[in-house]
This record gives C-alpha cells, sequence and structure tokens, in this order.
C-alpha cells in the first residue's frame, strides 16, 4: 500500500518518499536505538509547500491531516534518496481536533428517567465510528450503539436508535438514540434527587504510585463536553443544585456546572486530556485530579414541590 500511494504521488508530481515507522506498540526512537527494532510498519511521506503529511494505507478513513492515532508523537525514517535519510517526528493531533459532544434529554418516568441522547463525534472519535461500521451487521451494530451510549447504569435500556455519517470526508457522525433507565432517580414525598451526572467521565482508579513503574497511555488527546437536561416536572422548582467545579493541572482539565434555564436545569461537564503519556512522574498530578472530582460525581440535585 505504501508502494502505490508513493508511486502515484510522485507520478502526480508531489515529492513522496517511501517511510519506515515504528507504531506506539514500540517504545523506541530512532535517534535513541537505531536498530530495526524501532519500526514495525511502513507509510509514504510527503513533502507539500513545506509541509510532511504521513499517509498510512492500512487506515481506510484516516484524513490527511490526521494521520492514524497509533503513529502520533513517533519518529519517521523518511528515504530521500539512495543515500539521504530524514528522521521527521509525526505530529500529535490537539485536543480540540478530537471532540465528543453529547447532549442529552431527560425526564422522569414512573419507573425512573426516559430521554434522547444526540451525540456528535470528530477526529479520531469520528475515525472510530467510521471503522467500526466497516465490519458491523445489524446485530452487531446495536451492540456498538448500546455500548457507546450506555450510561447511569445497568439497567439502561436502549430504544430506537440511528447512526448517521454526517461528513464523511471530516470523519464526523452523530448517533442519536432513545433510552430508559428504571431505578434511575428517587422520589420521597414531594422531593425528586437525581444525580445528573450520568457519566462520570473521569472515574479512574487512583494510580498505585508503589507498584506501578510504566506510564499509562491514552490513544489520543481529547475534549468530551457533555450536557445532561433534566425538564423540571410541572409544579416543581430547583431546591438544591451543586456548586460549580472546576480542576485544571498539565495533565487534565475537568469543568461541571449547573445551569437553570426555561424549565429545566442543565449539568454541563467537560474534560480535557492534554497529554497522551502519563509518565511516573505525572502519577501524583494525575492521583490528585481523581481525587478532587469523585465527590463530585457524587452530587444530586433536588427537586421540591411548590
Amino acid at each position: 500500500m505504501s508502494s502505490i500511494i508513493t508511486q502515484m504521488l510522485q507520478l502526480a508530481g508531489i515529492k513522496a518518499y517511501y517511510t519506515w515507522i515504528g507504531t506506539r506498540l514500540l517504545p523506541y526512537d530512532y535517534t535513541e536505538l537505531p536498530l530495526p527494532i524501532v519500526d514495525n510498519h511502513m507509510i509514504s511521506t510527503a513533502s507539500i509547500d513545506g509541509k510532511w503529511y504521513f499517509l498510512d494505507g492500512t487506515d481506510p478513513n484516516s484524513k490527511l491531516e490526521l494521520p492514524p492515532s497509533s503513529i502520533q508523537d513517533k519518529e519517521a525514517l523518511v528515504a530521500i534518496s539512495e543515500n539521504e535519510y530524514k528522521v521527521i517526528r509525526v505530529p500529535v493531533a490537539a485536543a480540540e481536533d478530537n471532540m465528543m459532544i453529547d447532549s442529552t434529554f431527560i425526564s422522569f418516568t414512573d419507573a425512573g428517567i426516559k430521554g434522547v441522547e444526540k451525540v456528535n463525534y470528530y477526529g479520531y472519535f469520528g475515525e472510530d465510528v467510521y471503522n467500526t461500521l466497516m465490519y458491523k451487521d445489524e446485530k452487531n451494530l446495536k451492540d456498538y450503539v448500546n455500548t457507546r451510549m450506555g450510561k447511569a447504569s445497568n439497567k439502561f435500556i436502549l430504544g430506537k436508535y440511528s447512526v448517521n455519517k454526517t461528513d464523511a470526508g471530516e470523519n464526523i457522525a452523530n448517533i442519536t438514540a432513545d433510552f430508559e433507565i428504571p431505578g434511575y432517580s428517587k422520589k420521597a414525598g414531594n422531593e425528586y434527587y437525581i444525580n445528573l451526572n450520568l457519566e462520570k467521565l473521569f472515574d479512574y482508579r487512583v494510580i498505585d504510585t508503589a507498584k506501578r513503574k510504566v506510564p499509562r497511555e491514552s490513544e489520543f488527546k481529547y475534549v468530551i463536553k457533555q450536557y445532561h437536561i433534566l425538564e423540571i416536572p410541572r409544579g416543581y422548582s430547583v431546591a438544591y443544585k451543586p456548586d460549580d467545579f472546576t480542576f485544571s493541572n498539565d495533565l487534565v482539565s475537568i469543568k461541571i456546572a449547573y445551569q437553570v434555564k426555561d424549565g429545566k436545569i442543565i449539568a454541563a461537564q467537560e474534560l480535557k486530556n492534554k497529554k497522551l503519556m502519563i509518565y511516573p512522574s505525572d502519577f501524583d498530578a494525575w492521583n490528585k485530579a481523581i481525587k478532587a472530582v469523585q465527590p463530585q460525581y457524587k452530587e444530586t440535585v433536588v427537586l421540591e414541590q411548590k
């Protein structure tokens, strides 16, 4: 595949070169270990107007400006000629290029809650959806959607859904799904209690710094925005909403905010993952973020009958 891509680009008058590279399964650089063990893959690299593009034929939905996540931040060995080679590092996509935006509309039922989720996927999130759709039949697709959209409880019941290729040229996709969650929320007397953090985006275990000595890896940097929008039942008002919360360091940023507007209460949560690799020197900062957000995920909204 890399040979065909390279030759076709050269025939089109574009400077293109055979390129050796190691995926992120191999933790080596050519500049540190100039041996064949550094690479396990072959791609094509093109130089256009002074900018390098890394073209991997094995990823059917890879985009020109967004090389496969598996080769981000890896050194590429580019064969300029028989006697000239360059070592060029593949850039890392910005977190804002890989975004998931989830708007979930909720209302109470006699048994719990019901609602509809509308989730848009961009960048590597969208690429994952497009790649997955290539190999799923209807049954497997439903299982995939259920995994993608499930939240709040293992009682989550998926209803009607649709998966939409919003913009195939940019790997933008959308999944919309109806759902019910029996037993979620509680009604006591004239009050409703509900935790609007239906999905805890930063719900990780604290790293055991005494035992773990290797880094923790993310596939890519990303931003996830969630809006859980609860319709306030007629005759009820918000008696209590949690305080807004913000935490940020060099590794992650987390925001949780609540707003009452137009007969609804909106819980907005945003998570930004800033690094691909969490090294042992980062573990304390990572654990601090986890410990800071955990109490916020236990907060409950209280609605009271007027």
